[in-house]
Formats: C-alpha cells, sequence, structure tokens
C-alpha cells in the first residue's frame, strides 16, 4: 500500500527513464498526461533501453 490523497496522480516508469527527470517540472502532467509521457519519454527514455510510462490521472 501507498498512501494515496485524492486529487492525485500515479506515475510508474520503467527501468527505459532515467529517475533523475522531476514530475514538478511537468506542470501538464495532470491535464495532459498524455502528451507529458511523451515529453518525458523523449527527455528521460534511455537510448540503450526500451521505456514504458504509465500516468493515472483521478477523474473529476
Amino acid at each position: 500500500e501507498y498512501p494515496y490523497k485524492p486529487p492525485g496522480v500515479v506515475l510508474l516508469y520503467s527501468d527505459g527513464v532515467s529517475t533523475l527527470f522531476d514530475p514538478s517540472e511537468y506542470p501538464h502532467l495532470r491535464r495532459d498526461p498524455q502528451r507529458a509521457a511523451e515529453q518525458i519519454i523523449e527527455e528521460w527514455g534511455k537510448e540503450t533501453d526500451d521505456a514504458t510510462i504509465l500516468i493515472a490521472v483521478e477523474a473529476r
């Protein structure tokens, strides 16, 4: 279990994405999760590994 406080965002990613990125640098994460996921993979995906990212936003 993990503490979750609505309205929250769940962000999961594989080891093909660098852990150095900061989700707070993506203010559109909640508003446009598809765009944020694409941008994160483009900027932080490792060229030598496949990358997966899942962003789940609570519906209002």
